[in-house]
């Protein structure tokens, strides 16, 4: 829970965090690039997803 709490708010770094870099980080940083809000969802969908 508190490793999920600390990765899942800040979008981008945390999705590096969890997957390293490839595709998923760039398709994270396009969506918050886009809104704020769409880059958030994508990166709890693949925190989870891991």
């Amino acid at each position: 829970m508190f490793a999920g709490g600390q990765r899942g708010p800040r979008g981008p770094l945390g999705v590096l965090l969890e997957t390293g870099c490839d595709y998923h980080l760039a398709i994270c940083i396009l969506l918050t690039i886009l809104g704020y809000i769409p880059g958030i969802i994508y990166a709890i969908f693949v925190i989870i997803d891991k």
